[in-house]
């Protein structure tokens, strides 16, 4: 057996320690849960949200790519957030999952793929969930977001640490594991709030998409 065969499959410039098709498999359930979530909600009115949705597509993985040399700078949370605002749960996990899915194939993909997703696919139901309050008069409140970005800045990371039970940690290492981190997640954090305070006035200059839940929304039935 060569060198080759003894090193780690893996998906990205990072080794994985997780066999290859161990690895498709994974990638495989995700892709199929993001068709799944899209195909559901076909028949609900898409058109003009296609484009937000690619928008913030296109930005979290190309910010994620670009800011890999940041210390846990994340762009993709505060982005998941104000994605399940403005497009609903179901789209705010597609593209929670997709944009994970695409961006790990350039960075690594490993357990923590499954944990990275659907931990940004919580940020997004939170930010669906919370639309309302987010969203007041037809603007983004930026205090909000920002406080939300600054949860979610630790909550995430200490959901996607889980991933290391998968190598046998018990939960004493894991919140060793966590206190290790503590000056990563502030970093998470600070990032978060940052993106907050950048994204929030921009995205106020388009009013017409901060219009609460109207990928669920549909006329109401008249009666004769």
């Amino acid at each position: 057996m060569n060198n080759a065969d003894l090193a780690p499959n893996m998906l990205g410039p990072h080794p994985s320690p997780v066999g290859q098709a161990t690895l498709w498999l994974i990638h495989f359930i995700l892709l199929c849960t993001m068709m799944a979530l899209l195909w559901s909600s076909v028949k609900k009115p898409f058109g003009r949200q296609m484009g937000l949705f690619i928008a913030y597509g296109a930005t979290a993985i190309g910010g994620r790519i670009l800011m890999e040399g940041a210390p846990n700078i994340q762009p993709v949370t505060i982005l998941m957030l104000l994605a399940g605002a403005h497009l609903g749960s179901r789209h705010g996990v597609a593209l929670a999952v997709l944009v994970t899915l695409v961006s790990n194939i350039f960075l690594a993909s490993g357990w923590w793929t499954i944990w990275q997703a659907s931990g940004w696919a919580m940020v997004a139901v939170t930010g669906a969930l919370a639309s309302n309050w987010l969203i007041t008069d037809g603007r983004l409140n930026m205090w909000r977001v920002a406080s939300l970005g600054l949860a979610w800045g630790f909550l995430f990371d200490w959901w996607v640490s889980m991933y290391i039970f998968h190598g046998g940690a018990d939960l004493m290492t894991y919140f060793q594991y966590l206190v290790n981190g503590i000056s990563f997640d502030l970093l998470h954090a600070a990032g978060n709030i940052t993106f907050a305070f950048w994204l929030v006035p921009v995205l106020n200059k388009f009013p017409e998409m901060n219009v609460t839940k109207l990928i669920t929304s549909e006329p109401a039935p008249t009666t004769a």
